[in-house]
């Protein structure tokens, strides 16, 4: 294992923002504020517009290095932007409205080289944030109450990403593994984990050392990103081996669906199971209908990615249209 080896003990920390001034300064000071002090910070700027050069002009601290991308790139980009200038034999990133209990990086640390191990994942907790409380009070849902989500024993990566927010590899991971891939924007982290999976145990801590806010401004917490971060997730696994495509058209079809009822109105989901206890299951059969269809318009886009006829990128925008109603999903040459 190099993490000993190249490093020592020195862990590195990737935080990517692009207009995330809102709760910046509350991320960094949780990185800061590790109780396993020999830490470096590498603050990714993707082009940020808002006040986030602000921010990070005022941090005083010599474990910082911040680097600045004069355009935005996105987050893949980003992290290896950042990973290319880590010079710990432990790695990890964090998001910039998201913050580590004061022992997160002691914690998996400890696991690690208690194991000769190279890769943990931790539980953590999903704060409800849409009032924006950046201190992570309150007392109900959407105020800051947070509750613990506790990851599975063992990372099934081919059902779903269960890594998690809160993780930590040593620097034989990046060297096995290599960086992320650009173009699997909202779902780079997957696609990375699956590669690492391959090679290396992916284990658990059974401990809550981080805080998921989930808001407004999340990327899961709106319907269509999060059908976007669907297909982006049927792509990777479909890239990696895990799925084929006619398996990934219907499992997508059927999220797309879920999430389009969900976010209607209570009202209409009211009359819709009313109408479907009346209606003996024809209202049921509509809605099959419906995700059949959808999986025929998914399901040419996911051949032709599995087959070689495009690059990621250009299927994901195929399958994003579809997901939007904006088009049938087809592409073109590659």
């Amino acid at each position: 294992m190099s993490g000993a080896a190249s490093g020592g003990g020195l862990v590195s920390i990737v935080l990517p923002t692009h207009n995330g001034v809102r709760f910046l300064r509350q991320s960094v000071e949780s990185c800061l504020a590790q109780t396993h002090r020999n830490l470096e910070l590498i603050v990714v700027d993707d082009a940020s517009t808002d006040g986030t050069a602000g921010v990070l002009a005022g941090l005083a601290d010599a474990r910082v290095t911040v680097v600045r991308n004069e355009r935005n790139l996105g987050l893949p980009a980003s992290l290896n932007a950042g990973f290319a200038r880590a010079r710990g034999g432990w790695l990890t990133w964090t998001s910039d409205d998201n913050w580590y209990e004061p022992e997160a990086i002691g914690a998996m640390l400890r696991f690690l080289t208690g194991r000769g191990g190279d890769f943990v994942r931790c539980d953590y907790f999903v704060v409800e944030d849409e009032a924006g409380a950046a201190d992570g009070s309150g007392g109900g849902k959407g105020d800051g109450r947070p509750r613990l989500e506790r990851l599975p024993d063992e990372a099934d990566l081919a059902a779903a990403n269960s890594v998690g927010p809160c993780f930590l590899y040593s620097r034989t991971v990046r060297e096995a593994v290599g960086e992320y891939d650009p173009e699997a924007l909202l779902a780079e982290d997957y696609d990375y984990w699956i590669r690492a999976a391959k090679r290396f145990s992916l284990e658990r801590l059974p401990e809550p050392h981080y805080h998921y806010r989930r808001h407004s401004g999340s990327l899961t917490a709106r319907s269509l990103r999060g059908c976007r971060i669907q297909a982006a997730a049927a792509l990777v696994r479909i890239k990696n081996g895990l799925s084929v495509p006619e398996d990934e058209a219907g499992r997508l079809a059927m999220e797309v669906s879920r999430s389009r009822y969900e976010e209607s109105p209570l009202a209409v989901r009211a009359v819709g199971r009313l109408l479907r206890t009346v209606s003996a299951g024809r209202l049921e059969l509509a809605a099959s209908f419906g995700r059949s269809k959808l999986a025929a318009a998914f399901r040419p886009v996911l051949e032709r990615y599995a087959a070689g006829g495009c690059r990621f990128a250009e299927a994901a925008a195929a399958l994003y249209a579809a997901v939007s109603g904006e088009g049938e999903g087809a592409v073109g040459g590659s």
